[in-house]
């Protein structure tokens, strides 16, 4: 109760190889989101097969992506 603040740990590489895999395939390859032009479709699904394909953990960069696309999606 006396110390001070601390962070904690969110386990999005785990959910972008599990829960969350097919759900970041759809909405950053999507049409309308690759139509937007600011995403490359191959880079984006290089990204994510990666992720799926080795230990590498691209989560922070899916998540960037993912929140800016649902941004976009939300505002325009």
């Amino acid at each position: 109760m006396f110390r001070p603040k601390m962070g904690f740990g969110v386990p999005i590489d785990s959910w972008f190889r599990g829960e969350l895999k097919e759900y970041a395939y759809d909405i950053l390859l999507s049409e309308k989101s690759i139509q937007r032009g600011l995403f490359k479709k191959k880079e984006i699904k290089k990204i994510l097969d990666n992720h799926n394909a080795t230990t590498i953990n691209y989560s922070p960069r899916i998540w960037a992506l993912l929140t800016l696309e649902l941004w976009f999606e939300e505002y325009f």
